[in-house]
């Protein structure tokens, strides 16, 4: 060991040159340890059920945060990834590449191909093109697909034509999942509306079903809903949300089928047909009515020429009269030199001296 308080001064510039070559010692050990890297390795977990039948709804939560949002391809793998499975992987059909963001990583949902049969299948995401550090599934929890066949519903043939308010059957085959078969939730949908429009139904199990998941439940139809129209039966299996809900804090839903069927209108009641009333031979009713209708017309007609005839008759007696008073007013005032003008009597004496005064 150098001493680097000796004397004299030549020794300084070996005791710095010892201290940096020690100093870049230390940084080379520790970046070359394990587990100090500068990229770490992200983590899939599965929303719900880790199991399912192909064409099972599969939810992922990528638990990876790059430096900058950058778009990323997800693929599978029958290989544990510990045991290197992420270096021979196979694509998900249906699934195109996402975005992880910096801050939330990203959430990816598709339904399972049928390509990838029965088996047990890790997941692995890597970057496009290979910048960002990858993501990949836990060695301990993989994705187990239960059964090739795909699941299905089917409204019973009795159901096919229900009414409202009726109670309907439906057939669910290959429903199996790694919640124990919790029991489906239903909705109804008529065709051509929004899903979240959707009604949910009470539905109850007929039986406990078997291990190859077919499965029977009844449900009652609403008894306000339109008749006549085509509806969709939508069932999906119960994860402790709503029907058709989108809430990612609740997505486990792994099983969402659907199956149409028609609501038929409800049958009108018939009542007894009761037999026209018999009419006279030669008589036509619909003549007898127009017959009546023409006679009350002419009646009107005749009514109303009388009233203008009695009108008009009054109107000639008035004017009669008044004329015949004032030929009688015209033979008393030529006759009689007293007459009546304006309401005041004068006499034509009076009327003269009126004259003489007015020429003075």
């Amino acid at each position: 060991m150098l001493n680097c308080h000796r004397q004299p001064w030549k020794l300084v510039r070996a005791c710095t040159i010892s201290l940096l070559s020690g100093l870049l010692l230390t940084c080379a050990l520790l970046f070359s340890m394990p587990g100090v890297s500068a990229s770490s390795v992200g983590t899939i977990g599965i929303l719900g059920p880790a199991s399912g039948p192909v064409d099972a709804l599969v939810t992922l939560e990528i638990h990876q945060y790059p430096s900058v949002a950058t778009m990323y391809t997800l693929a599978a793998t029958t290989t544990s990834p510990d045991q290197g499975g992420c270096g021979s992987t196979q694509s998900l059909r249906g699934v195109a590449p996402f975005q992880v963001d910096p801050n939330h990583g990203a959430d990816v949902q598709f339904h399972w191909p049928v390509s990838l049969g029965k088996g047990s299948y890790w997941f692995c995401a890597t970057s496009v093109g290979g910048s960002a550090p990858a993501a990949m599934s836990l060695p301990s929890t993989p994705y187990t697909v239960l059964t090739n066949a795909a699941p299905t519903v089917q409204v019973d043939a009795s159901s096919a034509a229900a009414q409202a308010g009726a109670t309907i059957t439906i057939h669910l085959a290959n429903w199996l999942t790694s919640d124990g078969n919790a029991m489906p939730q239903v909705a109804l949908l008529p065709q051509g509306v929004s899903p979240i429009l959707a009604d949910a139904l009470t539905a109850q199990r007929s039986g406990s079903g078997d291990a190859a998941g077919n499965l029977t439940l009844t449900a009652t139809l609403p008894s306000f809903i339109a008749t006549g129209g085509q509806y969709a039966i939508v069932v999906e299996s119960a994860c402790g949300r709503d029907p058709l809900g989108t809430s990612k804090a609740t997505v486990c839903a792994v099983l969402e089928q659907s199956a149409l069927f028609t609501i038929a209108q409800s049958p009108t009641p018939t009542t007894a047909a009761t037999a026209p009333a018999s009419t006279p031979l030669g008589v036509n009713p619909a003549d007898g009515s127009n017959a009546a209708i023409l006679w009350i017309a002419l009646v009107i007609v005749i009514i109303l020429l009388a009233l203008i005839v009695g009108l008009i008759a009054v109107l000639v007696r008035q004017v009669g009269a008044r004329k015949r008073q004032a030929q009688a007013a015209r033979y008393r005032r030529d006759r009689d030199p007293v007459y009546w003008r304006d309401d005041q009597r004068y006499d034509s004496r009076y009327d003269q001296r009126q004259d003489s005064r007015s020429r003075r």
